[in-house]
Order: structure tokens, then sequence, then C-alpha cells
């Protein structure tokens, strides 16, 4: 019985009888399920159906005892139609199965669990190491070892609000936060003692479906790998041992991760590939085993919810309309199997142009914090550097206090900080600048860091490498047949066309191509090999700066800039591109850099639609951040982005006020003038018209406004736009928004909530509800 106990929770099955319970409804095809399992285990030794019904009638008593409780109560009432909707799917799906299912596969079996253990094997070999560029060359080390485990943050949305304030209704917030929901209901929304934040041991631990959102380097696919790897590696862990009495479910379910990027290229060849041959092929290329042997076991695994299914890298599918069709398919395969909990990997910008289902929490990466910086920078120098602890501690410190004055911002992306850091490393010192940044860090790989170590690459010396590699970013970038990896012999082809327009003999550009090609597949550390004589960029973030580099080689003017990235601004496209090319070419250069303003100024003055209005605005703030400008044309485009963003979010866009904080907090030679731009336009705004009134307000106070123009109760707040201007708002504001209490329920609200000013004659029109948050 032991047994049968344990293997039950590691499946889903326990979870969605635990549903069913909650909803109090029958589930004949999970009971089916619970059945088959019991038989492939017990035998006829005891009554699967008896003990289905018991453990059924003891969730329904458990939940409804604890259901007094008055937040486990709104979870229920609000979730009900969300989880009678998870459960029709996981009937249907599993009496699909059962309908396609041609063998039965024993579970419990020593040569079952002899599969098991080797396809577990086989996959925390393939997740354990990350590759590392080290003073001796690449190594590769062990995740363990450089990796810090990142924070996550539930996104800020509507929706997400909208939930929290319906499970937390009538609560006081200290109330809430000391509650713990129970063990059988983790890994929705209301999963942590608070309601914003998740750590990476608890993400580990338990989740449905959940989407990792977050910047170009930011960790996501690390992160991705990493949990793979814990999972892989407690799974062998638990199959040796009788560890799996004292470990997480979750723990003990087997990761099936799938690199879209690079399922993508194999559709391009096999249109009709599905996710599951696709898995099936990727586990053979890891484990010792004939498909024959481990394919009804990997079957098992994703009908029985004994699987962790990962989606890495969303985002790599380049184009919105062929990343939509993906989403389908990846949509599709997970309701084919719902008991499996699921993990998708995506850039935060450009998500939702092709969003997956409503059922998917969002999770964002939060940039390391500096205790994060240091710990990083501190590993690295051992790793890397081949430093004793002592030493790289030292080194860090050092790191840390440099990249304080010149690059705060930049370190706190884990792709940048080890680009900082590898330079560092090498140099001393790390330039400030993002295309410095990129630029120094390729000049180190091309030209410092062999010959650092005496070792000559035989290549001509005679030709930028740094165009060629744009040249190469430039046919790779867009196409997914060669964006996860191109050969060899194309790599040859690429780099002789490139040689000839620079030799007059044709035969002095193939020898140089040739020797090329030898230098990047043996030491040119921007390119690394992916496959059998297949290579590609080391990051896309590497990818994306070469093809910003191309862009900025082939136009000579702003305009011309604008027009190769313009319709990719207004679908939230090609963000990293778009942002790089932009800052290359107007870096230190007053004139272009005003005249990119006024291109981004006439860009918001035409747009068909909300979505773009918010890709546009967005784009707009973000550029400020490296574009300084005259003040002049600084101001003209401030005002504009407060205008179109206020008018937006008096429409209920909650992005907008990400998009002022970003405002903002520009770059530092025009922030102060910046936020008195806005301060005034904001006050100004406040006072031009109820509706106007109310969507600033909404900006001040942080929080989402409702249909009938008013704040949201209990709703998280949006903490972006900069105390400063908040409280100079207040000030401004203070005379205006007193003296008409009595005429407007609104400024009756402020009143309250900034001045703390409450009369008898304001109670009486409006009522205490009014007042009430």
């Amino acid at each position: 019985m032991h047994d049968f106990l344990s293997e039950l929770e590691k499946t889903g099955i326990v979870s969605a009888m635990v549903e069913s319970a909650l909803l109090g409804r029958s589930a004949p095809a999970i009971e089916n399920s619970f059945l088959e399992l019991h038989a492939s285990l017990m035998g006829e030794s005891t009554s699967g159906e008896d003990l289905y019904a018991k453990m059924m009638r003891s969730f329904e008593v458990t939940l409804s005892e604890l259901s007094k409780d008055r937040v486990l109560y709104n979870f229920l009432h609000s979730s009900r139609d969300e989880l009678n909707g998870r459960l029709d799917g996981i009937e249907a799906a599993l009496n699909a199965l059962v309908s396609r299912a041609s063998t039965r596969y024993d579970v419990s079996s020593e040569i079952a669990n002899s599969t098991l253990l080797k396809i577990s094997r086989g996959l925390q070999s393939s997740y354990k190491t990350v590759r590392v560029e080290t003073n001796k060359g690449p190594r590769l080390v062990e995740i363990s070892r450089i990796y810090i485990p990142p924070k996550l943050r539930y996104r800020e949305t509507q929706r997400n609000a909208e939930r929290v304030t319906i499970a937390t209704r009538g609560l006081d917030q200290s109330q809430v936060a000391r509650r713990v929901l129970p063990h059988t209901i983790q890994g929705s929304f209301w999963e942590e003692d608070h309601l914003e934040k998740i750590g990476y041991t608890d993400l580990r631990l338990q989740f449905r479906r959940v989407v990792v959102l977050g910047d170009p380097g930011g960790g996501k696919s690390t992160l991705c790998q990493s949990i793979c790897y814990d999972l892989a590696r407690q799974s062998v862990f638990s199959l040796q041992t009788d560890a799996a009495r004292k470990t997480e479910p979750q723990l003990q379910k087997i990761p099936l991760r799938v690199i879209l990027r690079t399922f993508e290229r194999a559709r391009t060849s096999e249109p009709q590939l599905s996710i599951l041959e696709f898995i099936l092929r990727d586990i053979q290329n890891h484990v010792s085993a004939d498909r024959s042997e481990f394919e009804p076991a990997i079957r098992k695994l994703l009908a029985t919810g004994r699987a962790v299914l990962a989606f890495d890298g969303l985002d790599e599918i380049l184009a919105t309309a062929q990343r939509r069709d993906f989403v389908d398919l990846v949509l599709s395969f997970c309701d084919q199997y719902p008991l499996c909990p699921v993990l998708v990997t995506s850039r935060l910008v450009g998500y939702d142009d092709a969003p997956l289902g409503d059922d998917f929490e969002e999770l964002v990466l939060e940039k390391f914090d500096d205790q994060e910086v240091f710990a990083y920078t501190t590993k690295f120098m051992q790793v890397v550097g081949n430093r004793q602890k002592r030493e790289a501690e030292a080194l860090a410190n050092a790191f840390v206090r440099q990249t304080t004055a010149n690059a705060a911002d930049l370190r706190r992306n884990p792709l940048m900080l080890g680009l900082m850091a590898w330079i560092f490393n090498a140099r001393g010192d790390v330039p400030s600048n993002r295309p410095e940044i990129y630029q120094e860090c390729a000049t180190l790989l091309f030209e410092r860091w062999d010959p650092d170590r005496n070792i000559n690459a035989d290549v001509p010396p005679d030709f930028d490498r740094i165009q060629l590699f744009s040249h190469l970013a430039s046919k790779i970038y867009g196409h997914p047949e060669l964006s996860s990896g191109v050969e060899k012999k194309w790599l040859q082809k690429q780099a002789e066309d490139y040689f000839e327009d620079i030799y007059f003999q044709k035969a002095k550009a193939y020898e140089a191509s040739k020797a090329l090609v030898k230098f990047i597949v043996g030491r040119a550390w921007v390119m690394s090999e992916v496959g059998d004589n297949v290579f590609s960029f080391t990051h896309q973030t590497f990818l994306e700066y070469f093809f910003a580099r191309h862009i900025d080689n082939r136009c000579d003017t702003v305009k011309e800039v604008f027009a190769d990235i313009e319709e990719k601004i207004r679908k939230s496209e090609w963000d990293v591109v778009a942002h790089l090319a932009l800052q290359i070419t107007t870096y230190r250069n007053a004139r272009r850099q005003d005249e990119a303003l006024r291109y981004l100024g006439s860009m918001l003055s035409s747009y068909n639609n909300v979505k773009e209005l918010e890709a546009v605005l967005s784009f707009s703030a973000r550029s400020l951040e490296y574009i300084t400008g005259s003040e002049t044309v600084i101001r003209e485009l401030i005002t504009q982005i407060v205008r179109l963003a206020v008018s937006a979010c008096s429409q209920g866009s909650i992005s907008i006020h990400q998009t002022l904080g970003e405002c903002a907090n520009c770059n530092v030679q025009r922030r102060d003038f910046a936020r008195d731009v806005i301060l005034k336009e904001l006050v100004e705004l406040f006072k031009s018209s109820d509706v106007q009134a109310a969507a600033v307000a909404s900006i001040a106070q942080g929080v989402p406004l409702n249909a009938k123009l008013r704040f949201e109760r209990q709703s998280r707040t949006f903490e972006y736009l900069p105390d400063e201007i908040k409280l100079g708002l207040r000030e401004s504001l203070e005379s205006y928004i007193l003296d008409r209490v009595e005429t407007s329920s609104l400024c009756a609200i402020l009143a309250w909530h900034w001045y703390g000013k409450i009369t008898r004659n304001t109670i009486k029109p409006y009522g205490l509800i009014t007042y009430y948050s």
C-alpha cells in the first residue's frame, strides 16, 4: 500500500482528486486513472474503488472544515469556474488518452524503475553543465557552481490584481500575510505567505502552469535549465533510495525540456513534427536505452502527470505570427497531458502579442540586487579567474565599487554582469556605455584573449572582425532555420562573399575565409559549436548586437535607421536590436539624438490601436535612458508621452505606470529636467478635466482605475513613479483639491487620502463608503 500511495503522490492524479473534492463533483476519468495505477501496483489484493471513495471522502471532510476559514472561502468562491474548467479539460484529455492507449506500462516493475532511472540519469547529465569561458579556454562547469538563484514576482497585471482583490475581499492585509494556504492548493496565485513574490526554491517545489518572463539576458534559460537539473537529480536520488518518502512530490517528477528555437528549426524541414516526437528524439540523444524501452515510459509519465514540461525560449521565435502558431502547439500539447506541471520562459517585451492561456500564472524575473551582484562576481572570479575565495571576494568588491559609478543598472542583468565581470577579470575596468561594453567584449575575445595567452590566430589582420560578424548576423537574424545553428560550409561561403568585397583576388578571399572559419570553429568565443560542425552565436544577445551594428553600418542617417526598425517597434519586435541600433547611431552625436527624439514624437502622433500606442510609448520612454538630447526636444517628447499615457490610463491601461516610471528615470544628465516636465504636465492635466484628473490620481496613487474611474480597492500598487514626483504633485494640487471637495467626489477622496481632510459636509453627499479603501 505504501508503494502505491508513494507512486500516486508523484503523479498529478491526487491534485485532480483534491480539486474534485473542492467542487464536490464526480470525475470518472480521474477515478479510472486512479484505478489503473492501483491495479498495476496492487493487483487484486485490495479494492481500488473502495480506496478511491475513502480518499475522496477524506478530502471532502477536510476541505469542508478548512473552508470555514475566510481566506480559503473567498479563494474557493472566486476560483470555482476556473477549477471547473480545468477539471473538464482533465477529464476530456484522460478519456482521449485512454481511447488512444495501445499498450499498458507497468510503472512498478523493476524493469520500469530501471528505465526511469536511465531516463533521469541521462537528463541529469544533459542539464548539468553550462559553458563558461576561462583563461584556459571554454569549460563546462556544473551549473550549481556558478548559478545564483533569482527572485521572482507575480507580474503586475489587471487580472492578477483582480484575483488578489477577490480572494482577500473584506480582510485586513496583515491577516492575509499571516495565512499559509493548504498544501493542496499551493501553486496557485495565493501560494506564498505574501501575495507578490516567490522564491526560486518555492517555484521549484510547486507550480502547475507558469510562464517566467524577463529581460534579454535576464537568466530565463538558465533558470529553466537549473530547475530541470534539480528535478532530474532529485528524481535519480529518489529512484535509487527510499528518500521519496521524505521528498516533495514535484521533486520526484522527471523534467522534459523543449528548446523552442531548436524545435522551430526541426519543423522547418519536418513541418508535421510533433512536440512528443521531438521530445522522444531528444531523449534518445541522452539516454542509453532503445526507444522501444523508454517511449512507453515517457508516454506513461505524461499521462499520469509524473513529468514536468519545460518550454524554453518562446521569445526566440521572432516573427509574431509564427510565435502564435507555436503557442497554439504548446497549449495543445499541455492540454493533451493536463496532469503535468508546465514551465515556459519568454522575454517580457512582446509576450502579450502571443500570450499563453489565462491558466498560466505570469512570473517576472527580478533583476540582481547588489548582494546578488557581489555573490555572482565572487563565484565568477573563482570559476573563471581561478582565484581562491578570499581573493575572489576582494576582486568582487573592487568590481562593485567601480561599476556603482558607471554601470549600476547594467550589472543588474545577469548576462551583462557576466560580460562586465569577464572584461574586468581581463583588463581591470569596465566601460560604461552599452554598445561600448559589447564592443569591448568582442575586442577582448577577438584580439586580446588569445594573444594574452600567446595564442595567435592565423587570420588576416587587415579587416574589421566586428564588421564580419555583423555581416554574419545580418544573414542569420530573423531566420529560424539559421538562428539555432549554421553549418561550417555555410560559414565559409558567407565569409568568402564578405572577403570578395574586400580583396581584389578571389584566391586571397578564399584563403582568408578558410582561415576565418578555422578561427570561428576553434577559438572565436562569440560563436560556439552546438552540433556536429554546426555553430551558432553563443548567446542571442550577441547575435542582436552584431545585427544592430549591421543596421548602423548600412544606414547613413537616423531616418534610414528608423526605416529599418519602425515597423518592429510598433509590433514590439526586435526590442533589443532596435534600442542598440538607435544607441549606436546616436552615440555622442547631439544632432542625431535630437533627430531620433523628434522621429519618436512623430511615431507617437500616428498609431493604429492601443497595443501599438503602448509599444511606442514604452520604447520612447526607455530610449531616454541613453539619448540625452537638447532640453527643448526632450520637453516636447516627454510632454507628448505624459499626455498620451494619462489618456491611456483613463482607458484602463496598466503598463502606462511603468512607462512613466521609465520616463522619469531617464539618463542622469536630463533626469531632474525630465521629472520637472512630468510633474508640471501632470498638474496641468489634473486640472483639465475630471477624466484626466482621475487618471493622474491613479498614476500618483500607483493603483489601477475601475470602469467607473474609481481606485481599485486592495489592488496591488505600482511603485514606478519616483516619490519626488508624487510628493510634488500633492503639494502642487493641495489648494486646488481642497477648494473642490464639496463639488467633486474625486477631490473629496484625495483630500482624505493625501491630506487627511474629511468633514461632515463631505461625508453627507458622498457617504462613508466613498472613503473606504
